[in-house]
Parts: C-alpha cells; sequence; structure tokens
C-alpha cells in the first residue's frame, strides 16, 4: 500500500490527485491523509506531494516504511522544502537546480520533473485547425511579486492574436484551454520546466515557451513543434509562425504528445519515485 500526503485545498494544487489516480489506475493499493498516517495503517511506501504547506512532522521517525517527499516549487519557496526535505528519506524535486542543491545540502536528492496526465490533459478535437482558438495561455494572469512581467507579455500577445483565450485560471481548468488552442504560451520565468510544457504538449498543442538553460530540459523529449523564445518580440513571432505553419507542424506534435503520454506521464513519474525508494509498493 502506498500512503499519500497532501492537502488538495492548499494553493490549488492537483499534483497530489494526478499521482493518486496514477496509483489507483495501476491498481495500487492506496490511503490519503493531508497531514501525517493514519492510525493503524501500514503502508509500504509514502509519498508527500508539496501543497505549499509547512509541514513538520519527521515522517522518517514515525513511519516504518521508506518515506519521500516531492518538492514542486523550489525556485520561490526553497528553504520551506528544504527544511522538509529534512524529515524524509528520500527527496525528489521537480526543477533539476533545485535538486542540485539540495544534494549540496546533504540530502538524498532525485530530479523528478512534473508531468502530464493523458486522463485529463488531452483534446477532443481531431486535428489543430479544428481547435476554436489559435493562441491561448491559462495560470495566473496577474501582476504578482514573483512574476511583475507578465501581465504585460500577455496583453501583447492578446493585441497581436484577436483570436486568443489568456484566462485566469486553476490548475484544474487549465486542460480545457490547453486542448482548446493551437498554440499555447509558455510563461516561465524562473529558467524552469513548469507544469504548463508537460500538459500543452500532452494536449498536442504547438508550445512556445521560453529557452531553459542548465536545468535539464536537454534530457526531455522535444521537436519542431516546441518553439524557444528569449525576449517579448520573439515570442510574438514565434506564435505568429507556428500559426502560419500549423499543418507542418502538427505531425510533430501529435508524435510529441504521444511520447510525453508514454514517458512523462504522472504513471511513469511514481515508477521512478517507487524504483528510488527500493521497489516497494
Amino acid at each position: 500500500m502506498i500512503h499519500f500526503v497532501y492537502n488538495p485545498d492548499s494553493r490549488d494544487v492537483p499534483t497530489g490527485n494526478y499521482f493518486l489516480d496514477a496509483a489507483k489506475r495501476r491498481g495500487t493499493v492506496v490511503s490519503w491523509s493531508s497531514k501525517g498516517v493514519l492510525l493503524g495503517a501500514s503502508p509500504s511506501l509514502l509519498i508527500k506531494v508539496d501543497d505549499g504547506d509547512y509541514d513538520q512532522i519527521d515522517y522518517n521517525h514515525i513511519c516504518d516504511c521508506p518515506t519521500a517527499w516531492w518538492f514542486i516549487d523550489p525556485d520561490t519557496d526553497f528553504e520551506r522544502g528544504h527544511q522538509i526535505g529534512k524529515r524524509f528519506d528520500y527527496v525528489f524535486c521537480s526543477q533539476l537546480t533545485g535538486t542540485n542543491k539540495l544534494r549540496d545540502l546533504g540530502l538524498n536528492a532525485y530530479w523528478l520533473p512534473l508531468g502530464c496526465d493523458p486522463v485529463y490533459h488531452n483534446s477532443i478535437y481531431p486535428t489543430l485547425q479544428d481547435r476554436p482558438f489559435d493562441v491561448g495561455f491559462s495560470g495566473s494572469t496577474k501582476e504578482s511579486f514573483w512574476n511583475p512581467q507578465r501581465p504585460i507579455i500577455l496583453n501583447k500577445i492578446s493585441e497581436s492574436f484577436s483570436n486568443h483565450i489568456i484566462q485566469n485560471t486553476n490548475k484544474g481548468e487549465n486542460a480545457m484551454v490547453n486542448g482548446s488552442c493551437k498554440v499555447i504560451f509558455n510563461d516561465n520565468p524562473y529558467n524552469n520546466i513548469n507544469m504548463r510544457h508537460f500538459e500543452a504538449i500532452s494536449a498536442g498543442s504547438i508550445l512556445v515557451t521560453k529557452k531553459v538553460y542548465d536545468n535539464g530540459f536537454e534530457s526531455l523529449d522535444t521537436s519542431e513543434s516546441v518553439l524557444l523564445y528569449e525576449s517579448e518580440e520573439e515570442a510574438i513571432e514565434l506564435i505568429g509562425y507556428a500559426l502560419d505553419n500549423i499543418n507542418s507542424l502538427e505531425f510533430q506534435s501529435k508524435e510529441l504528445s504521444n511520447v510525453y503520454k508514454k514517458n512523462h506521464s504522472y504513471d511513469s513519474r511514481l515508477t521512478s519515485v517507487i524504483s528510488a525508494a527500493g521497489g516497494l509498493e
């Protein structure tokens, strides 16, 4: 049995739900709690999925099984994740740079990128041309201390492409936008590989995303349907290029979608955790 720990109501983070669903689909016996371990439970593996909390329970002392912590957001709150990670046998981090920092601090850390769920991150439209919107963005669209530039580039995109959907959504609603647009714009301000990267590709969209350096991007599958920009002007140009070349890019986007659904699903991420923790399930 695998016991999952996360609060699904905290910071609107469904990553734990995706992980739990992946385990259920493979027939694994699971249990869940928002914190701690259920009374009388005897899991063979405990996995805590980051929900933005400040959990101070010493899981590696209260559990008789391997314990794992998946740290999702090291770029904006590294010290919180580091402190929680001290209380687990295994620490997984969504960004390679964060993983290396955790290792330097003495933790047993592994790189575990985010992923996609083929059940949710897909499209009902048979071809890109059938999709109702040319370009889209889903997520936080408002100015914030951690990304003050995002509204500026989103405004430029909306002014440049009239048939757009740029919407402030929660992460559960992102799948609808990703599957309804020919092109998805990705703003990743911390040189990171975020959820939108995997979800848009899984949905078969053309992805226009900011170049990532020395953070594991080269280790991921890619194709001509993933267009990399360095400036706002280049992002606008690449969106226009993608829309002008939808037919020629669609084959690559479909092929890459299939690869991501196979190799970068939450089921495959769960396999990586189980393997690192000794193959226990």
